[in-house]
This record gives C-alpha cells, structure tokens and sequence, in this order.
C-alpha cells in the first residue's frame, strides 16, 4: 500500500524539530567562531521554534554584551561562511513551508496555507515558489506584486492618488513636496522628493544606525516603550533644503550644512548627493539621526548645548558615523576611519588639546574639534576591550540630558580628566 501523505500536523512537527536542531548547530558554530551576536540570534530563533528551551531562554536572557570590538578580516570570512550556512537553512525552511501550505490548502485551511507561505517569506523573503502561491509576481527592480499591480508597472506604471500613471509623469509629480514619496521602516519614516531609490537608500543607513545603537550602547542605554517613528526629510537638491530652512529653521542651521537634525520639529532634514565628498550622505545621516534618536531616548532636564561636557554630544554622534554594512554585518568604529585618523594625526603633530579642556566645551567652542572628539570618544568606547564603556554611556546620558556641571566627569569615572590624558593619547596613536 502507498504511504499515505504527512498530516499538516506531521509536517509542523518535523519543521519545529528541525528548526531546534539546526538553529542549534549553527548557534554552536558561531560561539566556536567569535560570533557572539549571530549565535544569539540563532538561539533567539531555537526560542520562537520551542518556547520551553532551557538553554535558549538562558541565553537569550543572559545580558551578555554583543559590542563590535574586534572585526578582522579572519573574522569576517567566518562571518561569510556562517552566511551562506544561514542561507542554506534558509531555503530549505522555506520549502518546508511550501510544503506545509500545500499541505494545508489541500485540506481547505486557505488562512493556514497562506500564514505558511508568509513565514517562508521571512526567512526568505526572495523565495519565488511562496511568492507565486501567494499569487505574486517579481517586477524586476521593484519587487513582488500582486499579479494585477505587477502587470501594471510591468507596462511602466507607476500608483499615484488612486490611479495608475505613467512612471515618468509619477516621478514629476512626486518633485513636489506635498506628493513626495514616503518610505517607511521599523524606526523611520522618509519623506522625499527626490526619488524613491534615494528614499530607501536613506531609510536604510538610519535603520543600520538605530540597529548599532541598540546593540553598542546596551545595557545603559534604551528605548522607552513608547517611541514614536522617527521623521526624516530628503531634499531633492541644496536650493530646496536652503529654502526649507530659510523658511522654518532660519538661524538655527550652519551655512553649507548638507543635513541637521531639530528638537523643534523633531525631525532629521537632508538634501541628495551622489558624490562622496570628504563626508558622504551615508555618514551625516548616520550622524544627524544618532541625535535625533538620543534626544526621544533621553528627555533634556536642560539644554546640553548649553552646558559644559558638549564634547561627547559630538564624539559620540562622530563615532556613529563610522557604521557600514558589510556583507549583511553592521560594524562600527573602524580605526581607519577618517574622523579617528585625524584625531591620531593631531596626537602625533602635538596639536590636540588637553582633555580637561575639551569635556568643559560648550558647543560654541567645538568648532574646530569634531575629530578629537571623535578619537576620544573611540578611546573610551574601545579602549581596553570596553573597559571604560559603561561608565562613559553613564557620563553621556548625563550630558544629553543637560544635567552636566563642572565635576561630571570625574563623578563618572571615579577619576579627574587629566589622568586619563597619558592613555588616551598612546591609543590613538596606536590606531592602524
């Protein structure tokens, strides 16, 4: 007699068996090769398939640090071989899930076939067999449509005030401010009207902020539970955000700024470029929305502009400058960045200003100092594996939130700033 075909719940059990068994391997091969963040994501996903693991609630649970101190290029090829092993597991959940909702149409479950083929999407979200049972269709450079939506921009046309339009007369309409394009993330919203590329590409690097942010300054800092998407503006050209600011920020903003971030109205304001120039869009917005998340993160008892200690409003925000995406891997704080290059350059020629003068800066002496204190902030986040992190997070929570005086610092660190001059010089001289 033929074997009759597994049960949906068959199938759901030999899916949730597997993903403990292999989420479990590929945990183990991360903890084996230095991947402390990959293998808590690994045991995260244990987790979601077998709520009751003892060892995946422990880790998950353990509030060990996930900082990026050390990336080398030994480390990233483990980084790429876990990848393509992630990938592997990726698709063959995928079709798993296929599988079960098949399983489930067959029987008449239609809402249960389409949650399977959707949680194929997330661990897949490329996997062309759930997208077609879905009724979906890929529109090369735009993505997956419903059949009928995808048949239109197929033929070049583009959704604009409930009508289907020709994608070149979309693109005119939407260079008005009013119709700009709107993209929307897990933490910011990107209006723009310049393109809706230009969107995206904006709306990622502040999401690759925002995901460096949770894991590099945990656990001193967090986000409250109520937190707002974040309003970002992208100007199609520099006369458009000159106006804007003419118009709403007059006197507020520095002549030649390419992007600035507002308390009044909450939200991060930038114009599009191409070019890279000495600071390249990626880094400003990575920069001004570091100081837009802070200010929702920690409420301002008193301006910090006007206190003394502003230093480390702008190292810190220099320091998240430095976040690329590498692979799929978010790092940050690359010696050979720029910013901490200068700094060290400063060290060397004996031009860099003492510590104890630098953390009593207010923010109209910073002008020129941007890049040292970039390299201190470096120091004090790195330096030592961490070892002066958290008590330097404490220290910056205090300044962002403009309750600094003038002992803060060696309130912080238990220290004076001057007895740290001798350390932090000898680390940046030591960048590579």
């Amino acid at each position: 007699l033929a074997a009759a075909d597994p049960t949906p719940a068959d199938l759901e059990r030999d899916l949730r068996r597997t993903l403990v068994e292999e989420h479990l391997k590929l945990a183990e091969k991360c903890m084996a090769a230095d991947l402390a963040e990959e293998a808590r994501a690994e045991y995260a996903d244990v987790l979601r398939a077998d709520p009751q693991h003892e060892l995946a609630r422990r880790v998950t649970s353990s509030g060990g640090r996930l900082w990026s101190l050390h990336w080398d290029k030994a480390l990233h090829e483990k980084y790429l071989d876990y990848r393509e092993l992630r990938r592997i597991l990726a698709y063959e959940v995928s079709s798993r899930l296929l599988a079960l909702g098949l399983a489930k149409k067959k029987q008449g479950d239609a809402a249960g076939a389409r949650t399977a083929w959707l949680r194929a999407l997330d661990y897949d979200p490329e996997f062309a067999e759930a997208h077609t049972q879905l009724g979906e269709v890929r529109v090369e450079g735009q993505g997956w449509f419903p059949k009928a939506e995808a048949e239109k921009r197929a033929a070049g046309l583009l959704p604009f005030a409930g009508k289907w339009l020709p994608a070149a007369e979309v693109a005119l309409k939407r260079r008005k401010w009013g119709d700009a394009w709107e993209v929307s993330g897990k933490h910011f919203v990107v209006k723009s009207n310049h393109s809706l590329e230009a969107a995206q590409r904006v709306l990622g690097w502040a999401e690759d902020m925002y995901t460096v942010l949770l894991r590099e300054t945990a656990p001193v800092f967090s986000p409250p539970a109520d937190v707002k998407p974040f309003a970002v503006f992208l100007f199609a050209t520099k006369e458009e955000f000159d106006a804007h600011v003419r118009d709403s920020h007059a006197g507020g903003v520095s002549a030649g700024a390419i992007g600035f971030y507002s308390n009044e109205d909450r939200a991060a304001h930038f114009w599009y470029r191409d070019d890279e120039g000495v600071s390249p869009l990626s880094t400003i917005v990575h920069h001004e929305c570091l100081h837009q998340v802070l200010d929702a993160w920690i409420p301002w008892k008193n301006a910090p502009t006007l206190c003394p200690h502003f230093w480390i409003y702008e190292g810190l925000a220099r320091w998240f400058e430095s976040v690329e995406n590498r692979d799929g891997k978010l790092l940050v704080a690359d010696p050979k960045f720029a910013p901490f290059q200068v700094a060290r350059g400063r060290v060397e020629k004996g031009t860099a200003i003492p510590l104890e003068k630098l953390v009593m800066f207010e923010q109209a002496d910073m002008d020129t100092h941007y890049d040292q204190a970039a390299g201190v902030t470096l120091f004090f986040m790195n330096a030592g594996q961490g070892a002066y992190r958290e008590k330097f997070l404490r220290y910056c929570a205090i300044v962002l939130g403009g309750e600094a005086r003038a002992d803060s610092f060696e309130k912080a660190f238990g220290e004076k700033p001057e007895e740290f001059e001798t350390a932090w010089r000898e680390y940046l001289r030591g960048l590579k």
